[in-house]
């Protein structure tokens, strides 16, 4: 198994793009859906219902995050393991005023305004989900007794945000019919996300002189964070530099190391998110359903120009193969998801194959 001190190494040299055998790796465990990898999520799945912060006793999540770190130190992998408050729950629009609800395999944020003139967007730190959401940080940081490190979990951009507290329609004409009100109220959005992330990240101890990303396990030299914009794949490049533009440049900016989640709907903004000079990594996720891998490698080329490229999904041989042909190891951080920890180590053990000819 790799030592702590040659991950570190490995992290550095994909900082640095430096040459490598083969890209580091990283291993999801489980599903897809991550909500159905914590055991203590199915009894607040089951019946669907409204959640509230009461509802999430932390310590009940405990067996599910020692499960998964020992079944991560059984596959050998670049990436450190890192504990992430329960990321099923949409935590930052719970803070702004959604009500919270379970459904079969995940949960969602319902829309809490009619109108966007009523829309207002302020953080509360006496908010109910705020002071769950910095509980679950601060027992997991008492858990892991630096055996691993923690991290931010799935956290929405300014513009999914808008979207759940408006409804998607209703934002996409607001575009058109309230463009300043959009623009001002996902700056405050924005603001709202920074200083969450900062709540965090001051609670969370350095990892080995560094930080984790989180869902992401990338370790970082420096503090780190990640984001995403979803609802873009209802816009347009306008539409994008027009009112998310600039909101993203600050997210990007609040820290040395950021990451940006993008899905393939959404690649039409990788021209746009090279240029935020404190971008990082572009992860670009590997959808079911989705465009194969051949066709996602001009997005996947283009992305590496000029950033780190972390590639998220179900990655098969065949993909692994088209990879180790078409793209260059330097920058590329692959975080793939098997549903079997034997099916992770056969993936490994290829990979070795593949690029190193072990």
């Amino acid at each position: 198994m790799l030592t702590v001190e040659r991950k570190l190494e490995l992290h550095h040299a994909y900082w640095n793009r430096q040459e490598l055998k083969r890209p580091l790796v990283a291993f999801q465990i489980g599903s897809q859906l991550v909500s159905e990898n914590y055991t203590a999520a199915q009894q607040l799945m089951s019946p669907p219902r409204q959640i509230t912060p009461d509802d999430i006793v932390v310590e009940s999540f405990y067996a599910d995050y020692e499960r998964m770190y020992e079944e991560s130190s059984m596959v050998e992998q670049e990436a450190f393991w890192t504990a992430i408050p329960f990321p099923g729950i949409p935590w930052i629009e719970g803070m702004l005023g959604c009500p919270v609800y379970s459904a079969e395999g995940s949960f969602w944020a319902q829309t809490c305004y009619d109108a966007i003139e009523q829309i207002e967007i302020s953080l509360d730190y006496d908010n109910p989900w705020l002071k769950k959401l910095l509980e679950f940080t601060d027992k997991l940081v008492n858990l892991s007794q630096n055996r691993y490190p923690i991290g931010q979990p799935i956290m929405r951009g300014p513009v999914d945000i808008l979207g759940a507290l408006l409804g998607q329609e209703k934002l996409v004409y607001a575009f058109y019919d309230n463009p300043e009100l959009v623009k001002r109220l996902a700056r405050e959005a924005t603001q709202v996300f920074i200083e969450v992330v900062k709540l965090l990240r001051e609670r969370i101890p350095p990892f080995h002189n560094g930080h984790s990303f989180g869902f992401y396990p990338v370790w970082a030299p420096g503090k780190c964070l990640s984001f995403q914009e979803d609802l873009m794949a209802l816009g347009s490049p306008v539409i994008y530099r027009d009112f998310f533009l600039a909101c993203d440049r600050m997210i990007a900016k609040a820290y040395p190391y950021s990451t940006i989640h993008v899905h393939p709907n959404s690649f039409y903004l990788i021209p746009d998110l090279l240029e935020i000079e404190d971008l990082s990594i572009i992860e670009m996720n590997y959808d079911r359903g989705g465009p194969a891998m051949v066709e996602m490698l001009p997005s996947i080329l283009q992305a590496l120009e000029k950033k780190h490229v972390l590639l998220r999904g179900i990655i098969t041989e065949a993909d692994l193969a088209i990879l180790r042909d078409k793209v260059p190891v330097q920058g590329l951080f692959l975080y793939i998801v098997t549903d079997t920890l034997q099916r992770a180590q056969e993936l490994n053990n290829y990979i070795d194959e593949l690029y190193c000819g072990a």
